[in-house]
């Protein structure tokens, strides 16, 4: 297996576990909210919601890598930049696991993703059509969220190992695609699994979700030297 299979499979299994682990309770919300409004709401309208969001993951991760992708060309600080984005994403990962005194930044944004989700709260129910699930879910991509700054950087640092910058716009959306893809489950299924898994089971999840974007920064770090 070559080193850029091992990153995707990497990456939908952290999405994977940081859904159920993380998104249930950070965008977990924001599903329920619109499930109660519209309560005819169906499976079309949460799956149109989460590829609305992977929609925006996907995009994000390819200008990420793409950008990095210059950087990766440009020997001359090509393995000083290499080690300190896998670096960075060490560091994310320990303090996403609770290794690390919480990053100021971090929660703020995750103060105003809860805004953001009390404001969606107020929009009265004739607010949304069916076809506005997808816009919605592309608005909610934009949610600051350390798990997805950190699976950003990581798609970042994969496309300074392209060998061009569409390769590396290309590595970027598949990383992003499939760590979106990863998180669907968790939300499709909420109505059911909230219940069902309790907040310590979910910490354990979200922290292993860290612990495989810590192995890719290691990775990251290792590659570079």
């Amino acid at each position: 297996m070559n080193f850029i299979n091992s990153i995707y499979i990497l990456m939908f299994t952290s999405g994977l576990l940081g859904g159920f682990g993380h998104c249930l309770g950070m965008c977990g919300p924001l599903v329920a909210s619109y499930s109660v409004a519209f309560k005819g709401t169906g499976l079309a309208s949460h799956v149109l919601y989460n590829l609305g969001r992977i929609s925006t993951y996907t995009l994000l991760g390819g200008l990420a890598a793409m950008t990095a992708s210059f950087i990766g060309i440009a020997g001359h600080i090509q393995r000083l930049v290499m080690t300190t984005a896998g670096i960075v994403i060490v560091l994310m990962g320990m303090g996403l696991a609770g290794w690390l005194p919480a990053i100021p930044f971090l929660r703020n944004q995750e103060i105003l993703a809860s805004n953001f989700i009390k404001k969606f709260k107020n929009i009265p129910s004739e607010g949304l059509t069916p076809g506005s699930f997808y816009l919605l879910g592309i608005f909610s991509g934009f949610m600051p969220c350390g798990l997805i700054y950190t699976a950003l950087i990581t798609a970042a640092r994969a496309g300074m190992e392209a060998g061009n910058h569409f390769l590396g716009f290309l590595n970027g959306i598949t990383i992003m695609l499939l760590f979106g893809l990863g998180t669907m489950p968790a939300l499709l299924l909420l109505g059911k699994v909230m219940n069902a898994i309790g907040a310590q089971m979910r910490l354990r999840l979200y922290r292993l979700s860290a612990i495989l974007m810590i192995i890719m920064g290691i990775i990251f770090i290792v590659r570079s030297l």
